[in-house]
């Protein structure tokens, strides 16, 4: 069975609830969704915007990243340079509403 790790990056923090049941908590939160033939594990850094080391550390442990835009922001901006630098092969942006 294949796992998936994904960094979900949405200031409200509606996404990852809506993919998977809420798992571990401290400075990010586990979710965990398992389908028939792979578990999806969505990390949203809990506590940013207040520390900028929550959003490092899911960006290390991910596969995948999905960034929710809602609205132009210093932190959608600071997110976008944090994804850019990590160096991932890629990542989604969703325009969220």
């Amino acid at each position: 069975m294949k796992h998936v790790n994904v960094a979900i990056f949405d200031l409200e923090k509606r996404l990852a609830h809506e993919l998977g049941k809420k798992g571990s908590e401290s400075d990010f939160t586990l979710y965990n969704f398992k389908g028939t033939d792979c578990v999806l594990i969505p990390y949203e850094p809990s506590l940013y915007p207040d520390k900028i080391q929550p959003l490092l550390y899911c960006l290390q442990l991910c596969d995948y990243a999905v960034l929710v835009a809602r609205s132009v922001s210093r932190e959608l901006g600071e997110m976008i340079v944090a994804l850019d630098a990590i160096g991932k092969p890629g990542f989604i942006i969703y325009a969220g509403v």
